[in-house]
């Protein structure tokens, strides 16, 4: 079983909730198991009643069972792990009706997934709604090394449409599922960063210092100037 090196990070935002006030509607998962590390990160809608419960709970419920079957779904089709992971939303929104209340659309949160095996450079993602999944890895150029990051996936409401949340009721459609990778197998350093869209905002995009920071050091803004949404985010590197 390789080593690897896990941050994690999440800050309540500023902005009052519509049923939850200041609370902290994001959560996240991450455990490694043998040669494979999973991660989930949810990002609760603030029009929700039930907003932070449901991201909790999708977290854990997806999270504990990608890791769980890490080693099946490593060798089966996009399509397939997207099923598995649709059933186990739908299972987990059931759930919460029948212990809290409420309707389906009460427990909406954004959902993002990965799934690294530790001995290559390749990893399955998952993304519906807003957030993104970026990596920064090192390459050698003329003898010298160099760090690179690279956004894989992203999604933004600020574009002018709605997110899609867990409940929406094309969820099949609109959760997307796929394979990519960062260098190769002797790469000696690479990093998978899974961030909701309030950190992807305050770190990034709203940061003045961003073409001079480090990744570390944009990342790590959330620690010292509360942003306005919930930040969330989860570092794995191997």
């Amino acid at each position: 079983m390789k080593n690897v090196s896990i941050k994690t990070a999440s800050v309540a935002g500023s902005k009052v909730k519509r049923h939850e006030g200041l609370k902290n509607q994001d959560s996240f998962f991450v455990k490694q198991y043998g040669d494979f590390v999973c991660a989930v990160v949810a990002d609760g809608s603030e029009n929700q009643v039930y907003a932070s419960k449901g991201a909790k709970n999708i977290c854990s419920d997806v999270g504990y069972f990608l890791i769980g079957k890490a080693e099946d779904l490593w060798n089966e089709s996009e399509d397939i792990i997207k099923k598995h992971v649709v059933d186990v939303i739908r299972a987990t929104l059931r759930r919460m009706i029948y212990n809290y209340g409420g309707e389906a659309r009460d427990y909406g949160s954004t959902l993002m997934f990965i799934i690294i095996k530790t001995d290559e450079s390749k990893f399955i993602i998952g993304n519906l709604g807003d957030g993104v999944v970026a990596c920064d890895f090192d390459t050698e150029y003329n003898g010298k090394k160099q760090r690179n990051f690279e956004i894989l996936s992203i999604s933004d409401c600020s574009i002018g449409r709605t997110t899609y949340l867990t409940t929406c009721s094309d969820v099949e459609m609109q959760l997307k599922v796929c394979r990519t990778g960062i260098g190769n197998k002797d790469t000696l350093f690479k990093r998978v960063w899974l961030a909701t869209d309030g950190c992807y905002q305050h770190c990034l995009v709203n940061n003045p210092n961003y073409y001079t920071d480090s990744i570390e050091e944009c990342f790590d803004r959330v620690f010292k100037e509360v942003p306005e949404d919930d930040a969330s985010f989860v570092a794995i590197e191997w």
